[in-house]
């Protein structure tokens, strides 16, 4: 099922055209966690710079809402767990014993150590230089859509779920998808 415009199944095919190494998938599965917590502490770092505590916990929720309500809607079960890393790094932000200006710098640095152990390592290395990153600011810049950046954080969570057995069907919906970008690339 598509939500809308955006075809997610499709999107998630070419996204596993761009990993194929298991090492770097490896490295995609540890590392996002850490950038969910990352965008936690940086939306709530920044709302308790704005305002009060309890403003805060409440805020962060409202904040983090649309997110994790389009996750759940896209898949359930892959939603809830990322919903739920959201949430709880959110909480813990509130609860680290440092200057309020240092929560949202740490979100700020938990995200760009991701991207670079992502990009850097995972596909730099692992992938000999093979990312997509290029492709979807293009597609990014022909729909108007930021779907496309809104998936990098879902996906490699679903894939580890995929990969332990979870909904099989899908996962040959999607590798149909894979194989079939892979032939357009291939020979286009």
């Amino acid at each position: 099922m598509t939500h809308g415009m955006f075809d997610w199944k499709k999107r998630m095919g070419i996204h596993l055209a761009y990993h194929q190494s298991a090492t770097n998938n490896l490295v995609h599965k540890i590392m996002t966690p850490i950038q969910l917590c990352g965008i936690a502490y940086l939306v709530t770092g920044l709302l308790m710079l704005a305002i009060d505590m309890t403003t805060t916990v409440n805020m962060t929720i409202i904040a983090l809402l649309p997110l994790m309500a389009f996750y759940l809607v896209i898949e359930p079960l892959t939603g809830l767990i990322v919903s739920a890393i959201l949430l709880l790094s959110a909480m813990s932000a509130l609860t680290i014993p440092v200057a309020e200006i240092w929560i949202p710098t740490l979100g700020i640095a938990l995200l760009a150590s991701g991207g670079v152990f992502q990009a850097g390592i995972g596909h730099g290395v692992f992938e000999k230089g093979n990312i997509n990153l290029g492709n979807e600011f293009q597609e990014f810049k022909e729909t108007g859509s930021p779907m496309v950046f809104i998936f990098f954080f879902f996906f490699p969570i679903l894939q580890l779920f995929i990969d332990m057995g979870y909904r099989k069907n899908l996962n040959k919906q999607l590798l149909k998808y894979k194989d079939e970008y892979l032939a357009q690339i291939t020979t286009g």
